[in-house]
């Protein structure tokens, strides 16, 4: 969602716009240089056709670029910062590549524009921002959003401070013996996000932020204020505001993101509805009250490790969920973030 707003305020500045071509900032997205691979074709040999459509930071913003996260990923983008002690190194162009892989283009799952796929599109929308604006993405953040909200402790970068105030990364795990699972730290061997800032050379837009929960509940809390016109030093103007909680998708891309909602929300809680989710141009949008929970028109989304928000400007509350845990979508939290939510509004006046 940083990363998001952070692309609105640069469309609010003037430096890019929702209908410039990815191309523009990024020669390796223009149309000759797109693929759309076919479904259904075997992975050893996919086979593909050339794209039709240009790609246009528009369909970053609300995941209809077409890019999806490739499994496996033909890069380690975990390691992405320190691959390469040398300056010269072109680290978006060795990202683009890794997507790219063997293949003659980059490949997209569909046509631009015309569904939904959760993917690069918030990595490649950040890359979008540091070459309009001429910065990278931790310093446009600290510019734009981080200084002017007072959020000290979010960065890509971690000082000593900060990181002795992190809490460890857990990962629920299986017992060997016993099959049972339960909660271990995670590996220290696996190397995640590079913090030091003398060694980062890759700044991704959709992973690898750091918040403390004060400071991220301070940037809901600052939405919701501008949704209400109550915010003090407002760093998003009404109309360009307004496209964080309007609806973003076709109808057939919405069928696709509710798709993934159902598979989720219907394995952990059994309560997926027809037509709930849409997406904006940066949250997934409520489209219907849920009973004795949030009501229609708020925005949500969750992290890697398992760090959920919402908000909902009808009632005008912010709520986090924080729990440095792994896997994502672990479905006891997502049972105890709909327990927490269905007990927070019984209590609300």
């Amino acid at each position: 969602m940083v990363t998001h707003v952070a692309a609105l305020i640069a469309v609010q500045q003037g430096i890019m716009s929702f209908s410039d071509p990815v191309s523009k900032y990024l020669p390796q997205f223009a149309t000759e240089n797109l693929i759309i691979l076919v479904p259904g074709s075997p992975k050893d040999k996919p086979e593909y056709a050339p794209a039709k459509t240009t790609m246009t930071i528009q369909h970053l913003f609300n995941f209809t670029s077409g890019l999806w996260y490739t499994m496996p990923p033909a890069w380690d983008r975990q390691n992405a910062q320190y691959t390469a002690e040398h300056a010269e190194v072109n680290f978006i162009e060795k990202f683009i590549d890794s997507i790219k892989g063997d293949l003659p283009g980059v490949p997209l799952n569909f046509e631009p524009g015309t569904d939904f796929v959760y993917g690069w599109s918030s990595d490649i929308l950040g890359f979008v921002v540091e070459k309009a604006s001429g910065i990278n993405l931790e310093e446009f953040f600290k510019r734009n959003i981080f200084d002017p909200l007072g959020m000290k402790s979010t960065s890509f970068y971690q000082t000593p401070n900060l990181q002795s105030k992190r809490v460890p990364l857990n990962h629920l795990q299986t017992d060997e013996a016993t099959g049972e699972k339960k909660l271990g730290l995670y590996d220290p061997n696996i190397r995640l996000f590079e913090t030091d800032p003398k060694k980062v050379r890759l700044h991704l837009g959709g992973v690898g932020l750091y918040a403390s929960a004060k400071d991220y509940l301070s940037f809901l809390r600052h939405i919701l204020q501008l949704k209400a016109g109550t915010a003090p030093n407002p760093i998003l103007n009404s109309e360009y505001l307004a496209k964080v909680f309007e609806p973003a998708l076709p109808p057939s891309a919405q069928k696709s993101l509710q798709g993934l909602f159902d598979i989720a929300l219907e394995a952990a809680l059994g309560n997926a509805v027809e037509g709930m989710w849409q997406w904006t141009v940066s949250n997934a949008l409520t489209m219907k009250d849920k009973e004795d929970r949030r009501k229609k028109g708020s925005i949500a989304w969750s992290g890697w490790a398992n760090t959920h928000h919402f908000l909902d400007p009808t009632t005008g509350i912010a709520v986090i969920l924080q729990t440095q845990m792994l896997p994502p979508l672990n479905i006891s939290v997502l049972k105890y973030y709909d327990e927490l939510e269905k007990t927070l509004y019984a209590g609300l006046e």
